[in-house]
């Protein structure tokens, strides 16, 4: 090997002299040809060859080329500098990048890669998030937040996603990202960004030799690393027996990162780009219109019973407005439950009493269109149409039976158009349970679930145009062109004219 010849340390990166290891971290070296003009020449003609041109212009037909050996595990490119985009940004105060340089397959889970870069400013609550559809509908999403990015500070955060099994071909991830500066808050989205998914059964010399095929043919939309040759050189590196492509995914983590920047346009921020303020930060909020209470319960599970600890507490009245014990002789005090899970709204008979942690089933019984529900066992809600749900008897045949008109209400009936975190919806279910009284008590219950992120919306066909969604453990809303935070003691005017008052959770009488 002639003395002037030198090769790039895979580990530190520098040029060195062509040896066993490097002299400059002592690294072992990868075998490559030596830097000299005759190799240099000779590399130029490869690369010639393998872009399909030949000297008088012609162009060659690109064939595949076959796999060669593994090279040795110790090989590995130096880390790429971030790739300059032609775009124009929208956000001076940041650059942001991020790693094209991953293989995606369905059934695992991967880190996606992002750079941030401040300018001159300090930035704060720097929110970075990622979304996909998902074949079956709703979206999956990823996100991270900074509190402080400091004035030309760099800042790397990785962010986990599961694909699910099924879930394969080009797909494409959009970025946001949401940041304060100079003490407004700022939301900007990327260019969307396109990446192939590989099935989780096939097997790793399957995904190589089609990675190696889309870069040879000019198609990687799924992986560009350091330019084409550079490209094909790593992936016939992993290449391994026809071991299963988890296995190599797990060599994919030493591939060095290779950033790509987007540029980032700003856009109009929404609810969920915003934290709400201390007064909204509530579980339970009634809204007053007219006559009529409102009360919107948050949670994954509410108790229904005369013990004043319970979030609905049962109670029956007079005419005079009292209640009276034998009025209410058939509800116990803690008498249901119902629950939000991730298999839909369901109710018990009993529930747990708060007061020494048992369980306990009612006297009277729940009943949900006339049947019975078996003490101890979740039963589930009916969907798509109105029920009845009486506690301690089947119906309302005395003035002792506490009954309601019920109805799940799901975000896709409320949703769409109306609702202004529809497009980041993660899943589509019933978000409410509706309850109405049978008596002469003017009340509507709102029970919302809070087992989707980033929020449930419901609407109250009873108040027109007023949108509610639990966001953030608060209540936000949409009335017309009018967005916010529900606190106690604002006012807001409905569409004919309608005056709704927000107060603290009050049920009537108690």
């Amino acid at each position: 090997m002639a003395d002037d010849a030198t090769i790039q340390c895979g580990k530190c990166g520098r040029l060195v002299p062509a040896a066993m290891f490097c002299d400059n971290c002592g690294a072992p070296l990868a075998p490559a040809s030596p830097d000299t003009p005759a190799a240099r020449r000779e590399a130029a003609a490869e690369r010639d060859e393998r872009n399909g041109s030949v000297a008088g212009g012609e162009e060659r037909e690109t064939t595949m080329e076959p796999i060669a050996a593994p090279r040795p595990r110790e090989m590995r490119m130096p880390p790429s500098p971030v790739r300059p985009t032609d775009m124009q940004s929208d956000c001076d105060a940041l650059e942001f990048s991020v790693d094209v340089s991953r293989v995606f397959v369905a059934g695992a889970t991967f880190p996606l890669k992002v750079r941030l870069q401040s300018s001159g400013l300090e930035l704060r609550r720097v929110k970075v998030e990622v979304a996909t559809d998902l074949p079956g509908g709703g979206a999956l999403r990823s996100g991270q937040t900074l509190d402080r990015l400091r004035a030309g500070g760099v800042r790397e955060l990785s962010l986990d996603l599961s694909l699910p099994e099924g879930m394969q071909g080009e797909k494409t991830f959009r970025w946001s990202v949401c940041l304060e500066r100079d003490g407004q808050p700022c939301r900007f989205e990327a260019d969307p960004v396109r990446y192939t998914i590989y099935p989780g059964d096939a097997s790793a010399r399957k995904v190589v030799e089609q990675v190696v095929f889309n870069i040879h043919t000019g198609h990687a939309s799924d992986v560009n690393i350091g330019g084409k040759g550079a490209a094909e050189d790593f992936f016939r590196s992993l290449r391994g027996g026809d071991g299963s492509v988890r296995e190599l995914l797990d060599r994919m983590r030493n591939a060095p990162e290779v950033w790509q920047a987007l540029p980032l346009h700003e856009c109009e921020l929404t609810l969920l780009d915003t934290a709400p303020p201390d007064a909204a930060v509530t579980g339970r909020l009634t809204l007053r219109a007219g006559q009529t209470l409102f009360h919107l319960i948050a949670g994954p599970a509410v108790q229904l019973g005369r013990n004043r600890q319970c979030e609905l507490v049962t109670r029956l009245f007079s005419a005079a407005g009292a209640a009276e014990p034998d009025l209410n002789a058939l509800l116990s005090r803690v008498h249901a439950r119902i629950e939000c899970g991730t298999s839909g709204w369901t109710v018990e008979d009993g529930g747990i009493n708060p007061e020494d942690g048992r369980f306990k089933a009612s006297s009277g019984g729940v009943f949900v269109n006339g049947q019975r529900v078996a003490p101890g066992v979740k039963s589930p809600l009916p969907l798509n149409r109105p029920f009845g749900l009486t506690l301690g008897a089947p119906a309302v045949t005395e003035p002792r039976v506490m009954g309601f008109d019920a109805e799940l209400l799901t975000c896709e009936r409320w949703n769409g158009a109306d609702c202004p975190v529809a497009a980041r919806c993660d899943r589509k279910r019933p978000a409410c349970l509706l309850l109405r009284r049978r008596d002469r008590v003017p009340e509507r219950f709102a029970l919302i679930g809070c087992a989707c992120a980033p929020g449930l919306s419901v609407g109250l066909p009873e108040l027109g145009s007023l949108r509610v969604w639990r966001v953030r453990d608060a209540f936000a809303f949409k009335c017309g062109d009018q967005t916010g935070w529900l606190t106690p003691g604002i006012q807001l005017r409905l569409s004919g004219g309608t005056q709704v008052a927000v107060e603290g959770f009050q049920q009537w009488g108690l």
